[in-house]
């Protein structure tokens, strides 16, 4: 059931005058929405004990993102068989989830004995970048036709994370030190591709058809965790992680 408001939007153009032809476009979306979510668990040892602890848990949250996409180009129709191409095509996107929520621990007769506060936000904005050049070369009447694609994209995100866990016992009195954590979540991701493809008809009807494609990636994701003890925050060494990842493709086929 929605209880948010939700617009999206987009706007398209096309010009084109002699040998070039001018397109572009425009998006824009506004989204927000919740979850509310009620747990009840019975805990026990093994499956061969009674339960001997029980939660009941509520928690509320809040996610909205407005993100701006676009595209633009150009193609040239330098004559009848050569067209030249340029486009760029982009996502601007911020998108943030906050929630907060109780767990309420009983023991096993029931007796309300603890309760756990727990408070969290992750706000993770996107920005993608991506650039084509592409050739479209006829080399004669028959249908034999050479084409090119170079490729760049680019990812980039500066995310962030933070937890905040309290546990009261059930006269609100602290029954230990608070569990805060937060987290910078950096990641870069990069791509290169070219290819070509080349057609070219034979006699009864036979299409041969052949190209190649080689594409390079690097991946570098650092994520570093930190939680606060003894008055100062500590670099959390079971959660941080760089991860640096390349990798290097080439192929080529014939039909």
């Amino acid at each position: 059931f929605a209880r948010y408001f939700k617009n999206t939007n987009s706007i398209n153009l096309n010009w084109r005058q002699g040998k070039f032809n001018f397109y572009g476009s425009y998006g824009y979306s506004y989204w927000e929405g919740f979850n509310d979510i009620h747990i009840s668990r019975s805990l026990r040892e093994n499956r061969n004990t009674p339960f001997n602890r029980y939660s009941v848990q509520h928690t509320y949250g809040r996610f909205s993102g407005h993100p701006h996409n676009f595209k633009a180009g150009v193609d040239f129709f330098a004559n009848k068989k050569t067209t030249l191409g340029f486009a760029v095509k982009g996502l601007l996107a911020s998108r943030r989830f906050k929630s907060s929520g109780t767990a309420n621990i009983y023991d096993s007769l029931h007796n309300f004995v603890q309760y756990n506060d727990a408070r969290s936000e992750t706000e993770d904005p996107w920005n993608n970048l991506g650039f084509n050049i592409s050739l479209q070369q006829k080399l004669d009447e028959k249908g034999k036709e050479l084409s090119v694609d170079g490729d760049y994209l680019l990812y980039r995100t500066r995310g962030r994370q933070y937890s905040d866990n309290y546990l009261y016992n059930s006269d609100k009195i602290p029954s230990e030190d608070p569990f805060l954590l937060r987290g910078y979540l950096p990641a870069d991701i990069d791509i290169f591709s070219l290819k070509a493809d080349y057609k070219q008809p034979l006699k009864k009807e036979t299409v041969l058809e052949a190209g190649f494609k080689t594409s390079y990636v690097k991946t570098d994701n650092d994520a570093q965790y930190t939680f606060f003890e003894d008055d100062k925050w500590v670099v959390d060494e079971s959660r941080s992680n760089h991860f640096i990842y390349k990798e290097n493709i080439n192929a080529a086929y014939i039909n």
